[in-house]
């Protein structure tokens, strides 16, 4: 797997000047990028940034009412920026029939993307393991739209009660991007602090083929503290993946 940050972890860096976090991504070591927002930002402009430093947009979270109500300025967006990767950052989806519902509105929209070359992809947190009628919600989810590929939190995921090695496992045919990250059931911790066997999960995740391993870091608030963790998550997991 490649490693990619997710630049929410970044936030700070980010909101005060994009072009400059993203060469600070690279100057790191990154491969590339999943992106949190754009803040204004030119599709061309921020083209021009990637190819200028060396990085991949891998992905982008993209809130669920911009994939379902405006597709088509979406996928033109991702296009300039060479992304293929349509990541929902959550939905709140509260019940067994919520989560179909929601599917069902995915639906709708996957074959504009599909057609442009594109795929939908659902990152959990920790509520989408809530089970309802016996059934998870996020496994309701997948069940509902089996062509919705998975970004697996680990972390997110263990925060919810499930045992994430094996939810990779059972979810192998549509878990297709990683988050690794690590903690306790309090907080977030940097790469190998906390509980996660992430060792085992990146192991498992080359196994299964999975392209990207997503590194992402959300306990700092300024840039500097944001920028330091970053480095020591990436100074950690390329030892694994």
């Amino acid at each position: 797997m490649k490693l990619a940050l997710q630049l929410y972890s970044i936030r700070a860096a980010c909101q005060e000047d994009l072009q400059d976090a993203l060469r600070r991504t690279a100057a790191m070591g990154f491969s590339g990028v999943e992106f949190a927002g754009f803040f204004g930002c030119p599709a061309r402009q921020v083209a021009g940034w990637l190819k200028q430093y060396g990085l991949e947009a891998m992905g982008a979270h993209i809130p669920a009412e911009e994939i379902l109500e405006r597709p088509q300025e979406t996928i033109a967006y991702q296009q300039e920026l060479g992304n293929r990767r349509i990541v929902c950052p959550g939905f709140p989806l509260r019940s067994r029939s919520g989560a179909r519902d929601f599917a069902e509105s995915l639906q709708k929209v996957a074959g504009l993307y599909e057609k442009a070359g594109m795929q939908l992809f659902y990152h959990n947190h920790q509520q989408e393991f809530t089970a309802d009628e016996g059934e998870r919600l996020l496994d309701t989810l997948a069940g509902a739209m089996p062509g919705l590929a998975l970004e697996l939190d680990v972390y997110w995921a263990y925060r919810g009660g499930a045992d994430p090695l094996a939810y990779l496992e059972q979810r192998r045919d549509q878990v297709r991007l990683l988050h690794l990250k690590d903690g306790t059931m309090e907080h977030g911790t940097e790469a190998g602090r906390g509980n996660l066997p992430l060792a085992e999960l990146a192991a498992c995740g080359n196994r299964l083929g999975i392209p990207w391993a997503v590194v992402e870091t959300e306990q700092s608030e300024t840039a500097a503290e944001q920028l330091e963790d970053a480095r020591r998550d990436l100074a950690f997991l390329s030892g694994l993946v």
